[in-house]
């Protein structure tokens, strides 16, 4: 790939993986956010008013507002690799740790997840976790993940 946005196209082109791709876009658009004391010893910040121009006043007034400005492609990829890092070990081990803290209730070894409706409750089971389930996916989404890093770094 020869960039982000093809990255990020490459995402979405698979329903699974979609919504990762309009998250990492969503942050990307929002830019790196601080405060403009900040800002002003920043050199990516192109766009500020030198705060030398400024009276005493209005240069503390500024410096207590907050500014933004576009994440830098190194920015950008750390973005990526992070989201991809909760989503391929933090959510995974969210869920395992989610079945086992239940345990101290019985030992539970399902949780269903079915609609709100209490006429389709009995019927249509939305989603079920298994104890079994999530430790098999909590090391396959380790071993894709660690998989991914090592391609990244070839």
């Amino acid at each position: 790939m020869e960039n982000i946005e093809d990255f990020l196209s490459e995402l979405r082109q698979a329903l699974a993986t979609e919504w990762v791709a309009d998250e990492i876009e969503e942050t990307l658009s929002q830019g790196v956010s601080m405060n403009v004391k900040e800002a002003v010893t920043d050199s990516r910040f192109f766009d500020l008013v030198p705060s030398q121009n400024l009276s005493a006043k209005e240069r503390n007034k500024r410096q207590k507002y907050e500014t933004s400005r576009p994440f830098t492609e190194e920015e950008k990829a750390e973005v990526i690799l992070k989201a991809l890092e909760v989503i391929y070990l933090d959510l995974p081990a969210i869920r395992k740790s989610a079945i086992e803290n239940l345990n101290v209730f019985g030992n539970i070894e399902t949780i269903s997840f079915s609609s709100a409706d209490e006429e389709l409750i009995e019927q249509n089971v939305v989603h079920e976790v298994t104890r079994e389930s999530v430790n098999k996916e909590s090391e396959m989404y380790r071993e894709m993940h660690f998989n991914f890093v090592e391609e990244l770094d070839k």
